[in-house]
């Protein structure tokens, strides 16, 4: 949408809409706190908007910190900004996200909104103590933070997709891999010889020649790990249906790219500090 100018990433995200769309939502009561107005669509991206992770919004009377400060992983930021364009776009998200991403690349085992024909390839996940769960279709309820179910192949195809677009400097996605905030909401700072900072949607690992991008999906029961390098075009997805899964994932990863990945630590650490 950047790309195509129908958005702009400093557009503040309630100018998207008319305040009285508001009222009887979730975000209604979020009206009050100061910088609440100003949230960017980069903020967003970037998780630094000063919104907690998840929060009940009637009890939040102040943001974290200004919008732009400093990261602080906000799932309840995206759904905000997922009930932001639905209104503006007057259009559903499965919607938008088949015209822009599942479509144009073929990923047909992917979406927000369950259909019966994934019954069974749908994996059940796993305990740390290796009990296998329900399977997880009724979490889906068509929401853009852990609301997506997809494979291992269509998100492959996405990733590779994203890091092409990236690299092109004439690209708005070139901005995604370019550091946007650097300063990490309850800790200091970073590992000095492992600095992250985190792009638009995606973590950065800043290296001697150039950053890495990464993601994972660090939810109950199930782990999943991306870790890509724009510049070579090289990166590897890998997803587990086992809470523990990055135990194996940290050395899969350094073996296939020779190097030590200073994001898993981050992550996880990051993870114990803000449970």
């Amino acid at each position: 949408m950047v790309q195509e100018k129908s958005l702009g990433l400093e557009t503040a995200a309630l100018s998207l809409i008319n305040e009285k769309d508001l009222i009887g939502s979730p975000w209604y009561s979020l009206l009050n706190c100061e910088g609440f107005h100003g949230i960017s669509i980069r903020n967003i991206l970037s998780h630094s908007t000063g919104l907690p992770n998840w929060a009940p919004t009637d009890g939040i009377k102040r943001l974290l910190f200004p919008p732009g400060r400093c990261f602080q992983y906000s799932g309840m930021s995206h759904l905000f900004l997922q009930w932001v364009l639905e209104r503006h776009f007057l259009t559903p998200w499965q919607e938008i996200a088949n015209r822009y991403v599942f479509s144009p690349l073929g990923m047909n085992n992917s979406g927000f909104v369950w259909k019966d024909a994934w019954e069974d390839g749908l994996v059940h996940g796993h305990s740390a103590k290796g009990i296998p769960t329900d399977k997880a279709r009724f979490h889906l309820g068509g929401g853009v933070a852990a609301g997506l179910l997809t494979s291992a192949a269509d998100y492959a195809s996405f990733f590779k997709e994203l890091l092409a677009k990236m690299e092109d400097p004439r690209s708005s996605f070139s901005q995604m891999y370019h550091s946007q905030i650097d300063r990490f909401y309850g800790i200091e700072s970073s590992p000095a010889n492992h600095p992250m900072a985190w792009g638009l949607g995606i973590g950065l690992e800043l290296t001697e020649n150039g950053p890495f991008v990464w993601q994972s999906g660090a939810n109950p029961f199930f782990f999943n790990w991306l870790v890509g390098n724009p510049r070579t075009q090289e990166g590897l997805v890998c997803f587990t249906n086992s809470e523990p899964g990055h135990t194996m994932l940290c050395t899969f990863f350094e073996r296939v790219f020779g190097r030590e990945f200073g994001s898993f630590k981050f992550e996880q650490q990051y993870l114990k500090d803000h449970s």
